[in-house]
């Protein structure tokens, strides 16, 4: 059995293939392929990367599902669901261009499901939804999806789920084996590209553009995240961008943490710079 799953980022796409076998009477699951794709190339030429998709005839597909659906078949996804999975209409610009891929896959007899966000889930209260698109979008709830099957006893698990990602950070909180509570990217603290939340007054005196804010912003250069952790002491504004990053990160773990967490786990694209 083959199964894909598509992650798209805000630099760089993923895509994996997993494949399924017996061994000893017992299943187990072997990378078959990965591979990233530049962003940009993807929403340039969204029908190469579908092509590539296709040529796996896998059983079953994870699809990019943005802020997510409550799991629902390609095939039966309409125009208020692209919206929603990307909050973007028909003829407006994408930032990572989810909506145009979906569109396009679509058309293809694929097996595949839009996943949920964490705010769809059912182990989140409700009052923790009121006014708020972004607990973490589906990605990250795979991430935790992820450390929970690395535990032995997943059932007992309590930790928090730090996501550090080139344009955002995402925040997840698991209690006894479930996602209780998270902080997405959009009203987190600033990423490394962008600013996640911001003060509202500031949206009202001027233009904000979405992916700026970040420490790219403050030091107004464009270098790597590994050549910034390196060398941040040694550049303009270097400790001032480093300790805004960092401060905002203790401050959404606080924020989810409690007496009965016992670990943080890190991931995504920046979490090695930090270690």
């Amino acid at each position: 059995m083959l199964t894909i799953g598509i992650d798209a980022g805000t630099s760089k796409w993923a895509i994996s293939v997993l494949e399924e076998y017996k061994e000893k009477g017992k299943t187990k699951t072997k990378f078959k392929f990965e591979t990233t794709i530049p962003t940009k190339e993807v929403k340039s030429n969204v029908n190469e990367v579908i092509n590539l998709i296709e040529n796996f005839n896998a059983d079953c597909i994870t699809l990019p599902s943005g802020y997510g659906l409550p799991l629902k078949h390609i095939s039966e996804l309409n125009d208020g669901d692209l919206f929603k999975i990307s909050l973007k209409n028909k003829d407006e610009k994408e930032s990572i261009g989810i909506r145009k891929f979906l569109s396009e896959a679509k058309k293809r007899k694929f097996n595949a499901y839009i996943i949920p966000s964490v705010k769809h889930l059912p182990t989140i209260e409700n009052f923790k939804k009121v006014n708020v698109v972004d607990l973490g979008t589906s990605d990250k709830l795979c991430s935790a999806i992820y450390a929970l099957s690395l535990s032995k006893n997943f059932k007992v698990e309590k930790f928090i789920l730090a996501e550090i990602g080139y344009g955002f950070n995402a925040f997840l909180k698991i209690c006894d084996g479930k996602i209780c509570d998270g902080i997405g990217g959009t009203i987190a603290s600033s990423g490394f590209l962008a600013h996640g939340k911001i003060d509202k007054e500031i949206i009202n005196n001027r233009k904000v553009e979405k992916f700026s804010g970040g420490v790219l912003s403050v030091i107004k250069q464009k270098v790597t995240p590994e050549e910034f952790f390196k060398n941040y002491k040694k550049s303009e504004n270097g400790n001032l961008a480093y300790n805004y990053f960092i401060d905002g990160l203790i401050k959404d773990i606080s924020a989810l943490s409690d007496s009965k967490i016992s670990k943080i786990y890190l991931c995504g694209k920046i979490s090695g710079c930090l270690l």
